[in-house]
């Protein structure tokens, strides 16, 4: 199914990995796309390759755990593309450890990368979204979010927060014309997995792009009658 895709999306996180795919997939479905992350060249380097095939892309520097830089990105995304119709919330980090050793600072700042900054960002969207008849998020969560793993704890609490978040905002922006749902992926082929789990056989996790396809359909107007869904994607046990 061929799908199309309108107005401003801001993606979080979309210096690499699945936000980097999430990005293309939305410009190359015509989107305009502000992609943000806290190294500017990274982002530069996804935002020229989007705009090298065709598509309208700008990037970002923001620390998104930080009211201010939030609200400035989406200033600067309005500014240069437009009121932002689309968000997604990738941002995220994976600290592992067993619980006796794991910092309070390390727990803190995972659940600020994970959750506060979902939060702050989905509170942007929710005051400028109404204001152009709405708009729809997605917010990446994991597995992780609904099962308990050892030495995961700082990132289990934080994606099943970041789900509790996603039905909240899900049943308050009904009422305002804004959609909400959440992506759960499995095992994904990225550099953050690599550097905890090492190289994986191809096939046996998913590919960036794999996600990317969920997310651009429950963006889509094709998803027009989904909200507070919890999408898992996943390679077959």
């Amino acid at each position: 199914m061929q799908i199309s895709l309108s107005g401003t999306a801001v993606v979080t996180g979309g210096g690499r990995g699945i936000g980097a795919a999430i990005a293309a997939r939305l410009a190359e479905s015509g989107a305009a796309v502000a992609i943000c992350s806290r190294t500017l060249a990274e982002v530069e380097t996804v935002a020229g390759r989007i705009r090298d095939a065709g598509g309208k892309a700008l990037a970002c520097k923001a620390d998104i755990t930080v009211e201010a830089e939030v609200l400035g990105l989406f200033d600067e995304a309005e500014k240069s593309l437009g009121p932002v119709r689309h968000l997604v919330n990738n941002a995220g980090n994976a600290p592992v450890g067993s619980t006796a050793e794991f910092s309070l600072e390390d727990f803190e700042h995972c659940l600020a990368v994970n959750l506060t900054g979902a939060f702050l960002c989905s509170r942007e969207a929710f005051r400028r979204m109404p204001a152009t008849s709405g708009g729809t998020i997605v917010n990446i969560s994991s597995g992780a979010g609904k099962h308990g793993k050892a030495g995961w704890a700082a990132y289990c609490a934080a994606k099943s927060g970041l789900q509790g978040l996603s039905r909240a905002l899900a049943d308050e922006g009904g009422g305002m014309g804004i959609r909400v749902n959440t992506v759960c992926p499995g095992g994904t082929r990225t550099g953050l997995r690599a550097s905890i789990f090492g190289e994986e056989p191809p096939g046996k996790i998913l590919a960036p792009e794999q996600v990317a396809d969920a997310v651009l359909f429950l963006l889509s107007d094709a998803a027009a009658d989904i909200r507070g869904a919890e999408l898992d994607v996943r390679r077959p046990a």
